[in-house]
């Protein structure tokens, strides 16, 4: 089956690689290997989507922030975005601007786009190592902002082609996109700005991530979800978990919802981690915590 794939990604022009470690595509650095990894280009997304649909397992990789894949690998394809990658102004007026975005398009390509154009509405995602397909799909937020503020229609495709759908509050929850399918791009809406005001709040949302979190630490950013009127981290810190390891997975000292490979960690001491910790808020609190992070075979 997937021999007759590679021979269809050869006819359609396809990039593609076999038997990729997935570790070094994700920032938590764990993880086995897919037999297939390709690189379309968007023109060429609707027929590769329909046909993988039809053939095998698939899942779209991004920026690889909040994702873990499990030791045995994924045995698919994994579509890597990074060519879908336009970026442009799509409708201005005197106060607000549209911008379009392929869902390959970097966090920090799409800051600096906007500061040099004046554009604001997206500072509180700065530092994240993330595309924006992904912090849409999951609606990423922070510092009392969410991704779903700014975003207007995404191209979806929803299991034959691709549609513009514009969104409504109902499409969004707490950190969910609710529509099922796959993001090919956005439309963003931003205020026009000051690019003075607009550097400041980057290097102020910089600064605080720099102050609280583990950046550049290898983790897949916030492991849970905060429970409503909580926040995860202050209830695995107050179980007493800040610094626990198995193996060579860690519960953060510098922020306890942050979950990190100190070096040689295995998936599979991550999810083992993720359950204690699980288990101990569980025990503490009655309250079951939510991962945050997408896990690719991996089971809790």
């Amino acid at each position: 089956m997937l021999k007759r794939l590679e021979k269809f990604f050869k006819r359609e022009g396809v990039e593609y690689k076999k038997e990729v470690e997935l570790a070094e595509y994700t920032t938590v650095k764990a993880g086995g290997r897919c037999e297939y990894m390709i690189f379309p280009e968007k023109n060429k997304l609707s027929r590769i989507l329909k046909k993988l649909n039809e053939e095998c397992e698939f899942f779209v990789l991004g920026g690889g922030s909040n994702l873990l894949v499990s030791d045995r690998g994924f045995r698919g394809v994994v579509i890597n975005t990074q060519k879908i990658d336009e970026l442009k102004v799509i409708k201005e007026t005197e106060k607000e601007v549209s911008v379009y975005a392929g869902c390959g398009v970097r966090i920090n390509r799409i800051l600096s786009f906007c500061l040099k154009h004046d554009f604001s509405g997206l500072e509180f995602l700065a530092g994240l190592p993330a595309t924006v397909g992904g912090i849409v799909k999951m609606n990423a937020g922070a510092f009392g902002s969410s991704v779903s503020e700014v975003v207007r229609s995404v191209e979806l495709w929803t299991g034959s082609e691709i549609e513009k759908i514009v969104l409504s509050e109902k499409d969004w929850g707490y950190r969910e996109f609710k529509r099922e399918g796959v993001i090919i791009g956005i439309e963003f809406v931003f205020k026009k700005a000051e690019r003075n005001a607009v550097a400041k709040r980057i290097k102020k949302f910089l600064k605080e991530r720099l102050k609280k979190q583990p950046l550049g630490s290898r983790s897949f950013g916030c492991a849970f979800k905060n429970p409503p009127g909580e926040f995860a981290g202050r209830l695995i810190e107050l179980a007493g978990l800040k610094g626990y390891r198995i193996g060579g997975a860690e519960v953060s000292k510098k922020h306890a919802n942050f979950i990190i490979n100190t070096g040689n960690a295995t998936a599979s001491d991550i999810i083992n981690l993720i359950k204690l910790v699980q288990k101990k808020v569980l025990e503490k609190f009655d309250i079951l915590l939510e991962p945050e992070v997408k896990l690719v075979g991996c089971e809790l």
